[in-house]
């Protein structure tokens, strides 16, 4: 099998992913500099699955989260068993997979995760681990932000966008824009190793 485009459905994924967490943002920044929970914002990071839906969660469990750091935060996200009460203090966090710095809290929530088999469902899954949990970040936290360019139309809004002088921004120079215009930013999954799923994607991360 060759590798098999998936441009639009992509891009169609990507946007609505950035779209619920800029709502969130917004609902954060309005909330700022109180500590975030689940009282104050309405983030379920199990939505995460209704926009992702090929899919599925490990049975009997949630994915939840707690807020860490503040006003310099982001959402550590964690399973917990359905009947478990969710985590209230960052002490709480110390033993879960992907806290430590040199751990990955991406790879500890996506590796539970199972897909339908499909080539879809392999680029939700990707999705799903570069994505779940970049919302709400505040200050440094927004490092961890990922930007996926999926369309060329994306890559060229982009590439304008960082080109243009905004504050606090350090603008791309016109070596760069011209090198970036010339990446084929359109994802591929491949199948064709009966063990292996190959999923290409174009990033951006400050």
């Amino acid at each position: 099998m060759n590798p098999t485009n998936f441009n639009i459905p992509a891009q169609t994924l990507v946007d609505a992913l950035d779209q619920w967490h800029r709502t969130l943002a917004e609902q954060s920044n309005v909330l700022f500099p109180q500590a975030l929970n689940r009282q104050l914002v309405d983030f379920d990071p199990m939505h995460y699955f209704a926009l992702l839906p090929q899919r599925q969660s490990p049975a009997g469990r949630v994915l939840d989260w707690l807020y860490v750091g503040n006003k310099n935060g982001w959402p550590f996200l964690y399973w917990r068993d359905a009947q478990a009460s969710p985590h209230t203090q960052i002490e709480q966090l110390y033993q879960e997979p992907g806290w430590m710095h040199g751990q990955d809290m991406q790879q500890a929530i996506t590796a539970p995760v199972q897909t339908d088999g499909s080539a879809q469902g392999y680029l939700q899954r990707v999705l799903f681990r570069l994505k779940a949990g970049h919302a709400m970040l505040r200050w440094h936290a927004a490092y961890k932000s990922v930007s996926l360019l999926c369309h060329p139309q994306e890559l060229q809004d982009f590439v304008i966008r960082l080109s243009s002088k905004q504050p606090l921004v350090q603008n791309i120079s016109a070596d760069t824009a011209r090198y970036a215009m010339a990446l084929e930013v359109s994802p591929t999954i491949d199948l064709s190793d009966s063990l292996i799923a190959r999923v290409s994607l174009t990033r951006f991360t400050q």
